[in-house]
């Protein structure tokens, strides 16, 4: 656990260091200022049907991305503050990781820094409806719910201490609980990044047809990003493959060994996205 508290607290000052660089740094603000825009009636153009609602665009304001960037580095840095210092003392971050072996906590940072997170990659790579690019952040929230289900349904510490010593009863756990949360969360995953891709798809063609081809950071920022945030599936799925084949012999990891990969895994990739959003708009 020693270990653990060395590696929250390193995750805390790397978030806390990039959150005062964003406030301090990202200051121009005609630059890093996002038109948005929702469907408005249109009364002048005549109705086809009675389903058939005509409809124009109309701008609704502008998002800035400063400070999005500055509150999702802000709320991780906080987030490991409290698991480093075990809840000021409390206890409720080591009893869950060192006895029954996950991390409630982490999802429900995940579901606001995430969702953040989602949002601005949708503003920022051509989703700019407003109610297209809540819907794609609100989804993240749900697939936080399959992973706190799934992570809780793995009881990963008794399937270490089993395999560590096979005379002990294995840890019974519910499949269908199992993949009836994560199956479902690839699914909801690849709406999400629909909703993203088919956007981005679409816009930087017809850009790219004009002649006025979208700036290379946005590129990087939609395939780093998509890349990275499967990532964290990957994770949990290899954590449900590994207790899938777990058998006599084979000695499964604590779940502090996932706790640390989620911990690296979350840190490159809100510093990446920090970096790209810097680089976008230097």
């Amino acid at each position: 656990m020693e270990s653990l508290k060395t590696w929250n607290y390193g995750a805390a000052v790397v978030h806390l260091i990039a959150a005062i660089l964003a406030i301090t740094r990202l200051n121009k603000k005609a630059s890093r200022m996002v038109q948005m825009c929702r469907l408005q009636f249109d009364d002048e153009k005549e109705k086809e049907s009675r389903i058939d609602i005509p409809v124009k665009l109309e701008d609704t304001g502008k998002v800035d991305l400063k400070f999005i960037v500055v509150f999702f580095f802000a709320f991780t840095s906080v987030a490991h503050l409290l698991y480093a210092t075990d809840f000021f003392g409390k206890g409720w971050y080591s009893s869950n990781v060192l006895q029954f072996g996950w991390n409630p906590f982490r999802w429900v940072e995940y579901s606001i820094t995430a969702g953040l997170m989602i949002y601005l990659i949708s503003i920022a790579s051509g989703t700019k409806d407003d109610v297209a690019a809540l819907a794609s952040a609100l989804i993240v929230p749900g697939l936080m719910i399959n992973g706190f289900t799934t992570e809780r349904a793995l009881k990963q510490n008794a399937l270490h201490d089993w395999s560590l010593n096979p005379a002990m009863k294995k840890p019974e756990i519910d499949a269908e609980i199992v993949w009836s949360n994560l199956i479902p969360a690839w699914f909801l995953f690849g709406v999400n990044w629909f909703i993203i891709l088919s956007n981005y798809y679409k816009l930087s063609t017809e850009a790219k047809k004009a002649g006025k081809p979208f700036d290379t950071s946005v590129t990087f920022m939609v395939y780093s990003q998509l890349g990275f945030f499967s990532l964290f599936g990957v994770i949990q799925t290899y954590q449900v493959y590994r207790w899938y084949v777990s058998k006599v012999g084979k000695t499964e990891p604590s779940f502090i060994v996932y706790e640390k990969g989620y911990i690296i895994l979350s840190a490159i990739t809100k510093l990446l996205l920090g970096l790209t959003v810097a680089y976008a708009l230097r």
